[in-house]
């Protein structure tokens, strides 16, 4: 049995003690096109998403150090995740969209980008 089969945006905002994303998201949610995430302080990591198809936006969540292996995800938004220091295996990414309070932190990780693509 699937969990949320049809599920295709999923918004989690202001969830201080998330720690980490449900392993489902990652395995059974495949029509989700679209996660959002705001001021989701303890989550270290993103990372897993197999279905994760169109939109990627993390908002204000300081606990970020790494985001990975979203093999399908085209768009990815940040703003103020200033520990954010890994973003790989991205294979579809097309956009990359970052608030200028990401810009000196972004050059750890935006030329990997480019390499993988």
């Amino acid at each position: 049995m699937q969990l949320l089969p049809r599920l295709k945006k999923l918004s989690l905002v202001g969830c201080p003690k998330l720690t980490a994303l449900p392993r489902q998201i990652g395995q059974e949610t495949t029509s989700l096109k679209e996660l959002q995430l705001g001021d989701v302080q303890s989550l270290k990591v993103v990372e897993n998403l197999a279905f994760l198809s169109e939109c990627l936006l993390i908002a204000r969540c300081e606990g970020i150090e790494r985001v990975s292996n979203i093999p399908l995800v085209r768009e990815l938004r940040i703003t103020f995740c200033p520990n954010l220091r890994r973003v790989e295996k991205l294979g579809s990414l097309e956009q990359v969209w970052l608030d200028e309070d990401m810009k000196d932190l972004s050059s750890l990780w935006v030329p990997g980008l480019k390499h993988q693509r």
